[in-house]
């Protein structure tokens, strides 16, 4: 019988003597979710996925004058240019077809190298040199991760609040957007403070550079396996209000689209499918580092963990992963005129519902300096009461 994961069926493995379940023809090369598939076949596999969750900006929903951009957000890691990879065949497929493409990309990299002790300062940048060169036709920007620091609503939480300083010596100078950066991230108790704090402004960043640019919406290289991690992780985090946002395509409480091209695809699909040769993929891309098997509560994040666990359900019950993201897909988010309606979180930009309305929805949150903040940004970073 064949196993329930993804195995490479080559070099006489007991997936190449089983026939492609689509062609019923080739050589089979990969198992995916209990069917061997060709290469071929796999391919096309992938890409039908990620085109499905891009029906919104096919050619036949705009018009040769319009002008629809989106921004990719780059982290160089594997999902980000396997996405690029995908989105860079589906245009040109529509330019075949029809003569011309129904959107536009903007690639943005955040520069986070700062902020992590990163000593992949020179690699990030010679990858990053070899995408443009193999995708030249889209428009590229760089923007450091310390950027966030000046925009107006985050500068003032952190002033108001003193959360940059709230439980530590500043280590740098905070006159500048660095300094203030590693300043707040290092005030930080806990690691899960510290990879929540990251996250919610290099989210806060992408969604200030695609209004900038007035991008229509924000395509994001989440996977199923990512999203399964992000539905425990936030709901442990105190943010389980935000999942009817987190993980839908459509409108987000940030004022601008949100979509997830690559739903409906398990991580090791993508790493499976970056190891054919002829897309090259592994050459353009960092890899993802292991997860640590020490579990230590003063070392590890919430994220890392989620990440570990899903990793290993992934592995043997791939449905499980695929049944945790269909499942939190059903919960319905207010509407977007009652997010608007009501004061957002100072942090993270969620808004913060203090009434149920006819959905009965209801966000728990605390007011420090006359700011607001979500139920989960006050349990993660230490507000000033003073």
């Amino acid at each position: 019988m064949p196993g329930r994961g993804l195995s490479t069926g080559t070099n006489g493995s007991a997936a190449a003597k089983q026939t492609c379940a689509q062609c019923q023809e080739n050589e089979a090369f990969e198992n995916v979710r209990g069917r061997y598939m060709c290469r071929t076949c796999f391919r096309r596999y992938i890409e039908t996925k990620c085109v499905k969750r891009m029906e919104a900006f096919r050619t036949r929903h705009s018009s040769a004058d319009q002008h629809r951009l989106l921004l990719l957000p780059l982290s160089l890691g594997l999902s980000s240019v396997t996405l690029l990879q995908l989105l860079e065949d589906q245009l040109k497929r529509q330019v075949s077809k029809s003569g011309r493409t129904g959107f536009e990309l903007h690639v943005l990299h955040v520069d986070d190298s700062p902020s992590v002790d990163s000593n992949n300062d020179s690699q990030s940048a010679a990858i990053l040199e070899r995408i443009k060169s193999r995708y030249p036709k889209h428009a590229y920007s760089i923007c450091p991760l310390s950027d966030v620091m000046a925009l107006p609503d985050i500068e003032d939480v952190l002033n108001q609040n003193n959360i940059d300083t709230a439980s530590s010596t500043p280590l740098t100078d905070a006159s500048t957007n660095d300094g203030k950066l590693l300043n707040f991230l290092s005030s930080l108790p806990s690691m899960t403070a510290r990879t929540d704090a990251f996250q919610i402004l290099r989210q806060r960043l992408i969604v200030s550079v695609a209004k900038s640019l007035s991008c229509e919406a924000i395509l994001w290289s989440d996977t199923t396996t990512r999203l399964a991690e992000k539905t425990l992780s936030e709901t442990a985090k105190g943010r389980g209000f935000s999942l009817a946002w987190a993980i839908s395509d459509g409108p987000s409480p940030h004022g601008i689209d949100f979509y997830y091209p690559m739903r409906d695809l398990l991580k090791k699909e993508l790493v499976a499918y970056a190891s054919i040769e002829e897309i090259g993929l592994q050459e353009i891309a960092i890899p993802e580092k292991p997860t640590s098997t020490v579990v230590s509560a003063k070392n590890s994040s919430i994220d890392e963990l989620m990440r570990g666990y899903f990793e290993n359900v992934e592995a043997n019950y791939p449905s499980i992963v695929a049944n945790v993201v269909r499942t939190t897909g059903r919960l319905q988010a207010p509407t977007t005129a009652t997010a608007q309606g009501d004061s957002k979180c100072g942090l993270c930009g969620l808004p913060i519902i203090s009434a149920g309305g006819e959905d009965g929805f209801k966000v728990k949150g605390m007011t420090r300096h006359g700011i607001q903040f979500c139920h989960g940004c006050a349990r993660s970073f230490p507000l000033s009461s003073a």
